[in-house]
């Protein structure tokens, strides 16, 4: 039976949710371990994008922009208090500054392939 986690009724997982989702439960405990394993995620993703197109790339790009949207968010919360938590603004900083940094390559690659 075809879903989300059993895409095309195989009984297997999809291989990039299932990279997302443990690059997620790698970010509570080890933000860098888990940008670690998304850059080998961009090379996977450079993988599917010369065997199956560019879908897998503008798709990537988009959970990025969303993970950017969400520091965003939750830096601005932060600074909004009366007595910001300066630990989770810098912590929050950081890894948004990781995730600006991973969407400037998928931009890029996406200019390449535009020219």
């Amino acid at each position: 039976m075809e879903c989300d986690e059993y895409p095309s009724g195989t009984g297997k997982k999809d291989p990039s949710q299932t990279v997302l989702r443990l690059i997620g439960l790698a970010h509570e405990k080890d933000p860098g371990l888990a940008r670690e394993w998304a850059a080998t995620f961009l090379e996977y993703v450079d993988f599917l994008d010369e065997k199956e197109g560019r879908a897998a790339v503008d798709n990537f790009c988009a959970k990025l922009a969303k993970l950017i949207q969400e520091h965003t968010d939750v830096i601005i919360e932060c600074t909004k208090s009366h007595d910001p938590d300066w630990v989770k603004v810098f912590s929050e900083t950081k890894q948004l500054q990781a995730e600006i940094n991973q969407f400037l390559a998928c931009v890029k690659e996406q200019l390449k392939v535009k020219r």
